[in-house]
C-alpha cells in the first residue's frame, strides 16, 4: 500500500478526524499488519512530541520596537509625487482659470453700462433651428453644478499652491 495514503489515514486518526468506522478499521490494520503498526508507532511518537515539545515563540518587545524604529528611520515615501505630474496639475488649473476668466469677461461684455444702475445681463436665446434651451441649462442645475465643480477645483488648486509655499518656507518637502 502507498505510504502516503497510510500516513494520511493514521494522521487523521491521531488528530481525531476519522469516522468511527475508519477508526475501527485502522485499529484492526494496526493490530494485524506489522507495516501499519511500525508506521503508527513512528507517527504516534512524532504526534506526541509535537503536542508536548512545541511552544509558541513570541518575539520580544525589543524586537518589535527595533523593527518599528527601522521603519520610521526610512521615512515615508512621497508616493503622490511619483505618479502626479505637475504639468497636468498646472494645465488643469490654467484651463480652470481660463474658463472662469471667459465667463467673467462675457458677463462684463453683456452689461449695458448706459442703463444706469440696472443690469441687463441676458444670455443669448436659442438659434432658430436648435432644440436646446441654453438659457435654462446655464441658469438651471447644469450651471449650478458647473459653479460648484469650478469652486471646488479652485479651492483645491489654491490649497495645493499655498501648502507648497508653506512647505518651502519651513524647509520641508
Amino acid at each position: 500500500m502507498d505510504t502516503q495514503h497510510m500516513d494520511d489515514q493514521i494522521w487523521e486518526w491521531l488528530d481525531g478526524q476519522s469516522s468511527p468506522a475508519q477508526s475501527q478499521q485502522l485499529q484492526q490494520l494496526i493490530s494485524t499488519d506489522a507495516a501499519w503498526a511500525a508506521r503508527h508507532a513512528e507517527l504516534l511518537a512524532l504526534h506526541q512530541s509535537l503536542q508536548t515539545d512545541l511552544e509558541v515563540l513570541q518575539p520580544s518587545m525589543r524586537f518589535s520596537k527595533n523593527v518599528m524604529e527601522q521603519i520610521a528611520a526610512l521615512g515615508l515615501q512621497h508616493t503622490a509625487r511619483s505618479y502626479l505630474n505637475n504639468r497636468i496639475i498646472y494645465g488643469l488649473g490654467g484651463l480652470f482659470v481660463a474658463a472662469i476668466s471667459a465667463i467673467i469677461l462675457y458677463a462684463i461684455a453683456m452689461v449695458d453700462w448706459a442703463a444706469g444702475s440696472e443690469s441687463s445681463l441676458q444670455l443669448p436665446g436659442a438659434q432658430a433651428g436648435s432644440q436646446i434651451d441654453w438659457g435654462g441649462l446655464v441658469s438651471g442645475p447644469v450651471g449650478t453644478g458647473a459653479v460648484v465643480v469650478f469652486s471646488v477645483l479652485a479651492l483645491a488648486l489654491a490649497d495645493q499652491y499655498l501648502r507648497g509655499r508653506l512647505q518651502k518656507r519651513h524647509g520641508t518637502s
